[in-house]
């Protein structure tokens, strides 16, 4: 949790929020919100968060916290007015992915699976398509192959 003032520094940092950026909670104090952000993401907040939080009082949604190493952290972020509570997802990002693979990848051979071969082949010819290019697709089944 965050306490940022009108004019966007942290007015109060928790030990949570400062061990998720691998600091002491002392070290944000008085500092700008972005310093918590990756450049790009901190454009992104300012485009597009804080205009819906000014107009709505509140926001709830994804980003990513960027450590002092230059680790980024994806978190779950909500904000209403001045109070900013982020919650680290890492382990559920992972998951997700994880849950993506299995969806679209043979797990013994790791070779695409039906779904898996059709998305990597659909991509595939629509990216030649938009070269104006041209794609041969070879397809081959073997029966009883486990």
């Amino acid at each position: 949790i965050g306490i940022i003032n009108a004019g966007g520094a942290f007015e109060f940092v928790n030990h949570a929020l400062a061990r998720l950026l691998h600091l002491r909670p002392g070290v944000l104090m008085h500092e700008s919100w972005t310093r918590c952000f990756a450049d790009g993401e901190a454009r992104r907040l300012q485009r597009e968060v804080l205009p819906q939080v000014m107009r709505l009082g509140a926001w709830t949604g994804e980003s990513e916290v960027q450590r002092m190493a230059g680790e980024l952290v994806p978190v779950d972020l909500s904000t209403g007015g001045l109070i900013c509570m982020l919650r680290d997802v890492s382990d559920r990002k992972r998951a997700e992915a994880q849950l993506r693979t299995q969806a679209i990848r043979d797990e013994l051979t790791q070779l695409y699976n039906r779904r898996g071969f059709f998305q990597v082949a659909t991509a595939e010819l629509k990216r030649q398509q938009q070269r104006g290019g041209r794609a041969v697709l070879l397809y081959g089944d073997a029966d009883r192959f486990k």
